[in-house]
Protein backbone atom coordinates (compact mmCIF):
# COMPACT_ATOMS: atom_id res chain seq x y z
CA UNK A 1 0.00 0.00 0.00
CA UNK A 2 2.98 2.21 0.64
CA UNK A 3 4.30 1.75 -2.87
CA UNK A 4 0.86 2.25 -4.01
CA UNK A 5 0.66 5.77 -2.34
CA UNK A 6 3.57 7.17 -3.51
CA UNK A 7 3.01 6.47 -7.13
CA UNK A 8 0.03 7.72 -6.85
CA UNK A 9 1.23 10.72 -5.49
CA UNK A 10 4.12 10.86 -8.41
CA UNK A 11 1.45 10.78 -10.63
CA UNK A 12 -0.62 13.21 -8.82
CA UNK A 13 2.65 15.54 -9.19
CA UNK A 14 2.95 14.51 -12.72
CA UNK A 15 -0.72 16.44 -13.53
CA UNK A 16 -0.01 18.93 -11.82
CA UNK A 17 2.99 19.90 -13.79
CA UNK A 18 1.60 18.40 -17.16
CA UNK A 19 -0.12 21.52 -18.52
CA UNK A 20 3.31 23.79 -17.99
CA UNK A 21 5.94 21.04 -19.57
CA UNK A 22 6.74 20.28 -23.17
CA UNK A 23 7.29 16.75 -22.04
CA UNK A 24 4.93 14.50 -23.12
CA UNK A 25 2.71 12.75 -20.34
CA UNK A 26 3.98 9.48 -18.68
CA UNK A 27 0.63 7.19 -19.01
CA UNK A 28 2.69 4.23 -18.98
CA UNK A 29 3.42 5.41 -15.15
CA UNK A 30 -0.29 5.93 -14.70
CA UNK A 31 -0.91 2.37 -16.03
CA UNK A 32 1.74 1.33 -13.89
CA UNK A 33 0.16 2.33 -10.22
CA UNK A 34 -3.18 1.59 -11.40
CA UNK A 35 -2.08 -1.93 -11.97
CA UNK A 36 -0.01 -2.15 -9.30
CA UNK A 37 -2.99 -1.12 -7.23
CA UNK A 38 -5.50 -3.37 -8.73
CA UNK A 39 -2.98 -6.89 -8.29
CA UNK A 40 -2.59 -5.95 -4.53
CA UNK A 41 -5.97 -5.41 -3.69
CA UNK A 42 -7.49 -8.62 -5.48
CA UNK A 43 -4.33 -10.82 -6.24
CA UNK A 44 -2.49 -10.99 -2.74
CA UNK A 45 -5.18 -13.66 -1.48
CA UNK A 46 -4.36 -15.76 -4.35
CA UNK A 47 -0.76 -15.18 -3.61
CA UNK A 48 -1.38 -16.29 0.75
CA UNK A 49 -2.77 -19.67 -1.00
CA UNK A 50 0.42 -20.93 -3.00
CA UNK A 51 2.66 -21.13 0.05
CA UNK A 52 1.82 -22.98 2.85
CA UNK A 53 1.69 -20.80 6.10
CA UNK A 54 3.36 -22.20 9.62
CA UNK A 55 0.33 -21.17 11.29
CA UNK A 56 -1.36 -21.90 14.89
CA UNK A 57 -4.57 -21.95 15.89
CA UNK A 58 -6.78 -22.33 19.51
CA UNK A 59 -9.39 -24.40 19.69
CA UNK A 60 -12.25 -23.24 22.08
CA UNK A 61 -14.05 -26.47 22.14
CA UNK A 62 -11.27 -29.19 22.87
CA UNK A 63 -9.22 -26.89 24.71
CA UNK A 64 -5.98 -27.34 22.17
CA UNK A 65 -3.42 -25.36 20.64
CA UNK A 66 -2.49 -26.73 16.82
CA UNK A 67 0.53 -26.04 14.72
CA UNK A 68 -0.38 -26.68 10.86
CA UNK A 69 3.51 -27.37 10.83
CA UNK A 70 5.41 -31.01 12.18
CA UNK A 71 6.91 -30.25 15.46
CA UNK A 72 9.92 -32.69 16.49
CA UNK A 73 8.61 -33.97 20.07
CA UNK A 74 4.94 -33.88 19.45
CA UNK A 75 2.78 -37.11 20.40
CA UNK A 76 -0.28 -35.48 19.78
CA UNK A 77 -1.98 -34.93 16.70
CA UNK A 78 -5.63 -33.31 16.34
CA UNK A 79 -8.37 -34.42 14.16
CA UNK A 80 -7.14 -32.43 10.93
CA UNK A 81 -3.72 -34.74 11.89
CA UNK A 82 -1.47 -31.75 12.97
CA UNK A 83 0.37 -31.72 15.96
CA UNK A 84 -1.21 -29.86 19.27
CA UNK A 85 -0.82 -29.36 22.87
CA UNK A 86 -2.92 -28.55 25.56
CA UNK A 87 -4.43 -24.89 26.12
CA UNK A 88 -3.23 -25.55 29.95
CA UNK A 89 0.49 -26.57 28.97
CA UNK A 90 1.50 -23.16 26.95
CA UNK A 91 2.32 -19.33 28.23
CA UNK A 92 2.64 -16.00 27.72
CA UNK A 93 5.95 -14.11 28.19
CA UNK A 94 6.06 -10.29 27.84
CA UNK A 95 9.17 -9.19 26.02
CA UNK A 96 10.56 -5.91 24.92
CA UNK A 97 13.15 -5.85 22.61
CA UNK A 98 14.05 -3.62 19.43
CA UNK A 99 12.50 -3.80 16.50
CA UNK A 100 15.29 -1.99 14.39
CA UNK A 101 19.00 -0.84 14.13
CA UNK A 102 17.76 2.35 15.52
CA UNK A 103 17.32 0.93 18.76
CA UNK A 104 13.26 1.49 19.13
CA UNK A 105 11.86 -0.93 21.26
CA UNK A 106 8.35 -2.38 21.40
CA UNK A 107 6.72 -5.44 23.69
CA UNK A 108 5.56 -8.10 22.17
CA UNK A 109 3.21 -11.27 24.25
CA UNK A 110 5.41 -14.31 23.16
CA UNK A 111 3.60 -17.77 23.35
CA UNK A 112 5.15 -21.15 23.76
CA UNK A 113 4.67 -24.30 25.50
CA UNK A 114 6.07 -24.62 28.65
CA UNK A 115 8.83 -26.88 28.27
CA UNK A 116 10.33 -24.40 25.75
CA UNK A 117 13.48 -26.25 25.93
CA UNK A 118 11.85 -29.85 24.29
CA UNK A 119 9.56 -27.71 22.14
CA UNK A 120 11.57 -24.94 21.00
CA UNK A 121 8.85 -24.61 17.61
CA UNK A 122 6.22 -23.37 19.82
CA UNK A 123 7.28 -19.99 20.22
CA UNK A 124 4.87 -17.58 18.77
CA UNK A 125 5.85 -14.08 18.74
CA UNK A 126 2.60 -12.06 18.56
CA UNK A 127 2.86 -8.40 16.83
CA UNK A 128 -0.66 -7.02 18.94
CA UNK A 129 -0.10 -3.28 17.14
CA UNK A 130 1.96 -1.16 14.72
CA UNK A 131 3.45 0.67 17.72
CA UNK A 132 3.39 -0.98 21.02
CA UNK A 133 5.39 1.17 22.84
CA UNK A 134 3.03 0.71 26.44
CA UNK A 135 2.36 -3.27 26.94
CA UNK A 136 -1.15 -3.03 27.65
CA UNK A 137 -1.85 -4.17 24.14
CA UNK A 138 0.14 -7.13 25.41
CA UNK A 139 -2.51 -7.54 28.19
CA UNK A 140 -5.33 -7.07 26.28
CA UNK A 141 -4.68 -9.74 23.64
CA UNK A 142 -3.86 -12.08 26.21
CA UNK A 143 -6.53 -11.44 27.96
CA UNK A 144 -9.30 -12.23 25.06
CA UNK A 145 -7.18 -15.02 24.31
CA UNK A 146 -7.50 -16.93 28.01
CA UNK A 147 -11.19 -15.54 28.07
CA UNK A 148 -11.82 -17.14 24.27
CA UNK A 149 -10.33 -20.52 26.09
CA UNK A 150 -12.18 -20.58 28.23
CA UNK A 151 -15.43 -22.75 27.42
CA UNK A 152 -16.80 -23.00 30.85
CA UNK A 153 -17.87 -19.48 30.21
CA UNK A 154 -20.26 -17.78 27.13
CA UNK A 155 -18.00 -16.52 24.29
CA UNK A 156 -16.94 -12.38 25.17
CA UNK A 157 -19.44 -10.13 23.58
CA UNK A 158 -17.28 -8.21 20.86
CA UNK A 159 -18.06 -7.69 16.89
CA UNK A 160 -16.10 -10.42 15.84
CA UNK A 161 -17.65 -13.19 17.32
CA UNK A 162 -21.27 -11.91 17.00
CA UNK A 163 -21.97 -14.15 13.52
CA UNK A 164 -20.64 -17.29 15.21
CA UNK A 165 -22.25 -17.61 18.78
CA UNK A 166 -25.40 -19.45 18.02
CA UNK A 167 -22.19 -22.28 17.46
CA UNK A 168 -21.31 -22.33 20.80
CA UNK A 169 -23.98 -24.16 22.72
CA UNK A 170 -22.61 -22.56 26.27
CA UNK A 171 -23.09 -19.03 24.05
CA UNK A 172 -26.53 -19.65 22.85
CA UNK A 173 -27.64 -20.71 25.73
CA UNK A 174 -26.83 -17.64 27.87
CA UNK A 175 -27.78 -15.35 24.63
CA UNK A 176 -31.46 -17.32 24.80
CA UNK A 177 -31.52 -16.86 28.83
CA UNK A 178 -30.50 -13.24 28.75
CA UNK A 179 -32.52 -12.11 25.55
CA UNK A 180 -29.63 -10.90 23.51
CA UNK A 181 -30.52 -9.02 20.64
CA UNK A 182 -29.40 -11.06 17.87
CA UNK A 183 -27.99 -8.42 15.40
CA UNK A 184 -26.43 -5.95 18.16
CA UNK A 185 -22.57 -5.31 17.02
CA UNK A 186 -24.38 -4.86 13.26
CA UNK A 187 -26.58 -2.29 14.13
CA UNK A 188 -24.25 0.09 14.78
CA UNK A 189 -22.16 1.60 12.30
CA UNK A 190 -18.21 1.00 12.42
CA UNK A 191 -17.46 4.82 13.75
CA UNK A 192 -19.80 3.75 16.81
CA UNK A 193 -17.69 0.50 17.24
CA UNK A 194 -14.83 2.54 17.37
CA UNK A 195 -15.98 5.03 20.07
CA UNK A 196 -16.90 2.12 22.14
CA UNK A 197 -13.10 0.81 21.60
CA UNK A 198 -11.63 3.83 22.75
CA UNK A 199 -13.97 3.83 25.76
CA UNK A 200 -12.86 0.85 26.99
CA UNK A 201 -9.11 1.39 25.90
CA UNK A 202 -9.39 4.46 28.42
CA UNK A 203 -10.50 2.24 30.87
CA UNK A 204 -8.48 -0.35 30.31
CA UNK A 205 -5.13 1.88 30.94
CA UNK A 206 -6.17 3.02 34.38
CA UNK A 207 -6.17 -0.85 35.43
CA UNK A 208 -3.29 -1.72 37.39
CA UNK A 209 -2.48 -5.00 35.54
CA UNK A 210 -0.36 -6.26 38.81
CA UNK A 211 -1.87 -5.12 41.86
CA UNK A 212 -5.94 -4.28 41.21
CA UNK A 213 -8.28 -7.41 41.57
CA UNK A 214 -9.93 -8.70 38.27
CA UNK A 215 -12.75 -6.12 37.05
CA UNK A 216 -16.08 -7.30 36.60
CA UNK A 217 -16.46 -8.46 32.52
CA UNK A 218 -19.40 -6.55 30.74
CA UNK A 219 -21.82 -9.36 29.54
CA UNK A 220 -24.40 -7.87 28.29
CA UNK A 221 -23.03 -4.70 26.53
CA UNK A 222 -26.66 -4.02 24.76
CA UNK A 223 -27.35 -2.60 28.63
CA UNK A 224 -24.21 -0.02 28.32
CA UNK A 225 -24.46 0.90 24.56
CA UNK A 226 -27.66 1.95 22.47
CA UNK A 227 -26.85 1.08 18.35
CA UNK A 228 -27.70 4.06 16.14
CA UNK A 229 -28.15 2.57 12.90
CA UNK A 230 -28.80 6.24 11.39
CA UNK A 231 -25.04 6.63 12.02
CA UNK A 232 -24.23 3.30 9.14
CA UNK A 233 -22.80 4.07 6.23
CA UNK A 234 -25.30 3.50 2.88
CA UNK A 235 -23.99 2.08 -0.04
CA UNK A 236 -24.52 5.07 -2.06
CA UNK A 237 -22.56 6.68 -5.28
CA UNK A 238 -20.73 8.93 -2.70
CA UNK A 239 -19.62 5.43 -0.89
CA UNK A 240 -18.44 3.55 -3.19
CA UNK A 241 -17.08 6.31 -4.93
CA UNK A 242 -14.75 6.87 -1.91
CA UNK A 243 -14.04 3.14 -1.75
CA UNK A 244 -13.28 3.00 -5.04
CA UNK A 245 -10.82 6.12 -5.01
CA UNK A 246 -9.07 4.31 -2.10
CA UNK A 247 -8.56 1.17 -4.36
CA UNK A 248 -7.25 3.05 -7.25
CA UNK A 249 -4.65 5.20 -5.56
CA UNK A 250 -3.37 3.15 -2.17
CA UNK A 251 -4.48 -0.35 -2.61
CA UNK A 252 -6.88 -0.13 0.15
CA UNK A 253 -9.88 -3.27 0.21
Amino acid sequence: MFLGVIGSLVVALFLLVAPFSGEPFSWWFLYLVLGWNLLFLNLMPVWGRIRTLNLAYFDRFTGKVGYTFDILGCDERDEFGNCCFNWRDMKCVLVNQSTDQGGSRAFFPVISHKDRDKYPQTKMTIVVTELAQNPIYCFLFWERLVRFMDNSKPLPDIPEYEGYRHLDPITAEFDKHNNRPEVYWRDMSFKQQTEIYDELYKEACEIDWYNDAPQPEITKPWQRWTPEPERKETLNWKYKAKQLFLQLTCGIP
